[in-house]
């Protein structure tokens, strides 16, 4: 790489913002949270968002609940797997809702993907069952070729709301060409 398509991203990098330090990007956000939480006498203002969950989803959230509001076309088969439960129960009522191996297993309640495990047979469950000591969700594994992210909002009282995102989740790719460090090819 020539030293002026450096210096060039080097400043493109300056002028992106997507491609600011988190803490440069969210400090002068700070300083307006701290105004809107003054106005309205509350430092968790921002949990009114989503008025239907607790703490307006930010954190101890049950995914059992948040499933309950999405009609069930739309969701994996989900089986709800309470704290100590029966293992050999458990495993029967796979077996009556058809819930085949692999299963994905994750805390009911739980936070930035902590837990969640792919379960691909029924020792995996049982280790599983045994060292995560709270309720749990098991759920078919799905395996499609994408996944996307759909950000819906609803005003409270209105009968209906719009989409106002899809991100297509992935994991990052670099293709090489050869001869270039991954670095070089990054940059």
């Amino acid at each position: 790489m020539s030293r002026t398509t450096k210096i060039k991203y080097r400043i493109e990098r300056i002028w992106k913002y997507e491609y600011w330090p988190y803490l440069v990007f969210y400090f002068p956000m700070l300083f307006y949270g701290f105004y809107l939480a003054i106005r309205s006498w509350s430092l968790t203002y921002f949990t009114t968002a989503n008025p239907s969950m607790k703490y307006g989803g930010i954190m101890g959230e049950s995914k059992k609940k948040i499933l309950a509001y999405i009609p069930t076309k739309y969701t994996p088969l989900t089986l709800s797997i309470s704290e100590n439960a029966d293992i050999a129960a458990v495993k029967n009522q796979m077996l009556q809702a058809g819930l085949c191996y692999p299963v994905i297993a994750k805390p009911d309640v739980g936070e930035r993907g902590s837990l969640v495990e792919k379960i691909d047979h029924e020792q995996a469950l049982t280790g599983y069952l045994l060292s995560v000591r709270e309720p749990v969700l098991i759920q078919e594994f799905i395996d499609y070729p994408i996944e996307l992210g759909v950000l819906y909002h609803k005003k409270p009282g209105a009968s209906g709301g719009q989409i106002s995102s899809i991100v297509r989740k992935g994991f990052l790719q670099v293709t090489g060409d050869g001869h270039s460090t991954l670095q070089a090819l990054i940059e």
